[in-house]
Parts: structure tokens; sequence; C-alpha cells
């Protein structure tokens, strides 16, 4: 994506697959492990992306913005409570196997890749009459220039 270019048209990210992205991760993935709460490899997954998500929200948002802050952390701060109220009763029953936890994590990896990369995500990003305004796109001004920073260090450090 080179979040380092502020011209959003040149972005695979825009407000069409980010609105498409978080409402088919809700349903595809979070829907999925109330509907079907007997697969265990559901619920595993949904506390795994949970553990997830807070590390990239407590620590690579926050590094990345040289911030205490960034959005979607209040509610993120809410995730490990539930994670841990699940993971403590189920994993001292021992009612889930080692296939239960391969499996969950491996619905992480392919939720992430068919909501934020697969060649559908890639197409709805390319409709560019849905690309963020300038306006949004300074909002992240702070991130956006860590990320050129670094891009100039590496750059200074190849030669």
């Amino acid at each position: 994506m080179g979040i380092e270019d502020t011209d959003s048209t040149e972005w695979t990210l825009n407000g069409l697959n980010s609105l498409v992205g978080n409402w088919r991760f809700a349903v595809v993935f979070y829907l999925a492990a109330f509907a079907f709460p007997q697969l265990s490899f559901l619920t595993i997954a949904v506390g795994v992306m949970a553990v997830l998500e807070t590390v990239m929200h407590l620590v690579g948002f926050n590094v990345g913005l040289s911030s205490w802050y960034n959005p979607g952390l209040i509610t993120v701060l809410m995730l490990p409570a539930v994670s841990l109220c699940y993971f403590i009763p189920a994993l001292s029953a021992g009612t889930h196997t080692a296939l239960d936890y391969v499996l969950g994590f491996a619905r992480v990896v392919l939720s992430c890749w068919f909501v934020f990369r697969s060649p559908s995500y890639l197409w709805i990003g390319s409709k560019r009459e849905y690309s963020f305004t300038h306006n949004k796109v300074m909002r992240s001004r702070r991130y956006i220039e860590a990320c050129q920073e670094r891009k100039a260090a590496k750059r200074g450090a190849g030669r």
C-alpha cells in the first residue's frame, strides 16, 4: 500500500473496502463462532484474534504513531478480559485438542487474508471514487511521517 504516500488514490485501502472488510470480518469470523460454539476451533480463533488485536493496538500502532493512543484502543482494551474469561476455564477443562488450536490459528490467518488481502479486497480497493479525502489522510500524518522516515533511513543504510 505504500502508506508513506499521502495520495490515497494510490492505496489499496479506501472507505469502501474498509467498511466491507470490517463487516465481512464481523459476519464471517465472529458470528460463525457464536452460531456454532460447539466447533471449538471457531471460538479459539476468536480468542487468538483478540490477543493479536490487543498486541497490534497496544504495541504496533502506538510504536508506529509514537503515541499512547490510536483509533480502536479503547475497544481493544476489553478484548483480553473477554479472552481470559473464555480461555482460563477452557484450558483447565482440557476440552480442546491440539488440532482445535491449529485450526483456530489457521482460521485467523485465512480470515485476515480473505478479508484484508484477497483479490476481492484489492478489487474493492481499486474503486478510486471511495478513496479517503485529503483531510482524512492527514489525520494519520504522524504515522505517515514515521513511515517516510523509516523508509528514508533504510535507503540511507543501504548505500
